[in-house]
């Protein structure tokens, strides 16, 4: 769900879509399937659980999440994609409403 940028909004506006983004799930979400060779010669795939990717006090780690969680974790990542773009877009709305404009640094 992306924002097409056809004028700058303000702060306020971008804060007021943050608060309407909800729950989130920082990290990333992927499916994960085996490989097994079976005595006859041929290979089994098959699914195992999903992993959630995310940092967890300071280090990165796989979480392994049940199947039926998959989609509802599928959901959370996006909603944090999408509040991280919004951040951006905040940060950006910051600089350009509090520096005058054509502000330079003195030499």
């Amino acid at each position: 769900m992306k924002t097409v940028k056809t004028e700058a909004r303000s702060a306020a506006v971008i804060l007021a879509e943050m608060m309407e983004v909800g729950e989130f799930l920082p990290g990333s979400v992927r499916r994960d399937r085996r490989e097994k060779r079976r005595a006859d010669g041929s290979l089994a795939r098959y699914e195992v659980e999903p992993r959630l990717n995310c940092v967890v006090g300071g280090v990165r780690k796989d979480i392994r999440i049940p199947k039926s969680a998959y989609a509802r974790a599928v959901e959370l990542t996006a909603n944090y994609r999408r509040l991280k773009a919004l951040f951006r877009e905040l940060e950006e709305a910051a600089v350009r409403d509090n520096l005058p404009d054509g502000a330079k640094k003195n030499s």
